[in-house]
């Protein structure tokens, strides 16, 4: 309690501004809270809560993804386990996904403000926190990357327990961020010990606590290095070798960079934590360019602005000799730099252009009428002619789908119109492309982007129409999506399998209803058998109007609809957009959940790394 108190009395006008720009950001995000979570990736998250509450504890087979056959769980559990004690103590599902997407940034935030003004300074750490809030791109990778940002959060605490010389604290931070993230942690071990190579004398101890954190990460590191031919570090982004380099940014961190290295000592951890995160490039290009570079880009930066602004007040009270007009003439120098970061975003894209071959071209499956009560859904066996003409399918489809063919153009892959986003340009004619053919998609480009203060203050579509991330896109997790859960819930049984065209959509059903899905996303795993089985799902559920992009992309050049032509559906519901069939066929239930770590064991192990590194952190020195 004592070093709390001396902690809020040291702090200064500096550490009020931050804080300012903090509690700013918060009330905006707040105001947002609707729109959370902004991407589909915390389902999977969701879904790991739920199946870790249904196996009672750490689970080492995915049981409830690619039912019935699964896949080796691989993904480290630290944040599954937070979420599910959330979930223990009666918070709805939807409701964590929404605080852990929308919590991730402010936590960094709040974490690079206290590692900086703890190794540094409080003007170190006051335009590092400006930066950090600077592009919107970081802001929306946060949310969208939870278990990385995890370990974003854990970072400056590291390195901090580090310099006091809290090696046992240190270690045990370290080991959270392994069991964290599959790799990402693994990369700030690497950053220590680059670290300890720019300063020799601490090389020993730098050792001591790699060595004792992955000697703490000994189990789950065995589970992986068992199952190390399941995973698979591509990206499964297309079009990610492009670099999108933020351009003012980088040359403040850059600055920064070069500053350090005349201040050299601790200086040296920013540029260690910069070229600890190098070989993001080479397996996961967009998170390097587009997310977690921010992190050091940001502190250094900061450190750099702070050095440039010590050195014009230092000139200043020289040459004016009067205190008050030197730090007037100071916060000339602050105002302008903090409102072009805040404001200004420039972004260069180059790289090879990326080269698309589009899938098979469909159109979605449409309802026909049919159901009583429910106008959009046909009586079992009823059957529609394709609305417009195209080769008829071999076999029969879902009761109420129909297709079509039809040529699809650049706006249905996704690419880049120039002429829709300005209507002072004119406006073109476009073929069509035609099926099997290859495109390119030019990415060298120049361009302002928002930042996050202008996208929380008035979110638009504008980023989805240049391809870039928004606030605006309406996320997966709504009212209709829940009222859907609740229908599963009440026509199936907790082992019975789902399956849908969407597998971001089955992993939110997964979490919010503890059902196994034939689909499942994290595609750095694989699963154990190729290939959604639907003929084992008991319900299906389609989309009326949609079927998602990305997955027709990964399965082929066929439409998944496909895979449910052989398919006895009955239909039972329909729930916004989406309408549920049941399968009279289905052919069985969940696989066993093979070996689970239970909570009797999982819970006072975390307590035990909680408990000694709070020990190792208030003790006396």
């Amino acid at each position: 309690m004592n070093r709390l108190s001396k902690f809020f009395k040291s702090l200064d006008l500096f550490d009020a501004l931050a804080l300012g720009v903090l509690l700013i950001f918060l009330f905006l995000s707040l105001a947002n809270w609707s729109k959370f979570p902004i991407f589909r990736d915390i389902y999977y998250h969701m879904g790991c809560a739920r199946s870790f509450a249904t196996a009672g504890g750490i689970p080492l087979h995915d049981f409830w993804d690619f039912a019935p056959a699964g896949r080796p769980h691989l993904y480290p559990p630290l944040l599954h386990i937070l979420m599910y004690l959330l979930f223990a103590c009666k918070v709805s599902m939807s409701t964590i996904g929404k605080i852990v997407s929308f919590a991730a940034f402010h936590l960094i935030l709040i974490s690079c403000w206290y590692g900086i003004r703890t190794l540094f300074a409080s003007r170190d750490a006051f335009y590092s926190s400006v930066l950090l809030c600077s592009c919107f791109i970081f802001y929306w990778q946060t949310a969208v990357t939870s278990a990385a940002s995890l370990v974003l959060f854990l970072t400056p605490f590291v390195f901090v327990s580090f310099e006091k010389k809290r090696y046992v604290a240190s270690s045990i931070l370290l080991s959270l961020a392994f069991y964290s993230h599959l790799t990402l942690g693994h990369l700030i071990a690497f950053s220590l010990l680059i670290y300890a190579l720019h300063r020799r004398e601490i090389l020993k101890k730098a050792l001591l606590v790699l060595a004792g954190s992955y000697l703490l990460w000994i189990p789950w590191g065995i589970h992986i290095v068992l199952n190390v031919k399941s995973v698979s570090l591509s990206s499964p982004m297309s079009g990610a070798e492009a670099a999108h380099v933020h351009l003012l940014i980088w040359a403040i961190g850059i600055f920064g960079l070069v500053y350090c290295y005349f201040k050299k000592e601790r200086f040296y951890i920013l540029p260690s934590l910069l070229y600890g995160m190098v070989p993001i490039v080479f397996f996961y290009a967009h998170r390097f360019w587009d997310g977690h570079v921010f992190l050091p880009l940001a502190m250094l930066g900061g450190v750099g602005l702070s050095g440039l602004h010590g050195f014009i007040a230092s000139k200043l009270s020289d040459s004016l000799q009067k205190a008050r007009l030197a730090k007037f003439c100071c916060a000339l120098f602050v105002f302008p730099v903090v409102m072009i970061v805040l404001f200004v975003d420039p972004v260069l894209a180059f790289g090879e252009p990326s080269r698309v071959s589009p899938p098979r071209p469909l159109r979605p499956p449409l309802i026909g009428p049919g159901l009583p009560g429910q106008q959009n859904i046909p009586p079992p066996g009823g059957g529609l002619e394709p609305a417009l003409p195209g080769p008829k399918l071999p076999r029969r489809l879902p009761p109420g789908v129909e297709e079509y063919h039809q040529p699809a153009t650049e706006k249905d892959l996704g690419l880049n119109l120039d002429q829709s986003m300005n209507p002072n340009l004119p406006q073109v004619r476009r073929k069509p492309v035609e099926e099997g053919q290859v495109l390119q998609r030019k990415v060298n480009s120049f361009r302002f982007r928002k930042t996050t203060l202008s996208e929380l203050i008035s979110p638009s579509e504008e980023g989805q129409r240049e391809g870039m991330q928004s606030l605006a896109a309406e996320p997966i997790l709504n009212g209709e999506t829940e009222e859907l859960a609740r229908l599963v819930e009440r026509e199936s049984k907790p082992d019975q399998i789902i399956a849908s065209t969407d597998p971001s959509l089955g992993n939110l059903i997964t979490g919010l209803t503890a059902r196994p899905s034939t689909g499942g996303m994290f595609s750095e795993v694989q699963a154990e058998e190729e290939g959604m089985k639907v003929e084992y799902a008991y319900l299906v559920i389609l989309p009326e109007k949609t079927i998602s992009k990305n997955f027709n992309q990964r399965r082929g050049k066929t439409s998944s609809i496909l895979k449910f032509e052989s398919l006895d559906l009955e239909p039972v519901g329909k729930r916004g957009n989406y309408c549920l069939y049941r399968n009279s066929s289905a052919r069985g239930i969940r696989s066993e959940m093979g070996t689970v770590v239970p909570w009797i064991i999982a819970f006072p192990a975390l307590s035990a790394f909680v408990l000694v590194l709070a020990f190792d952190c208030i003790k006396m020195r």
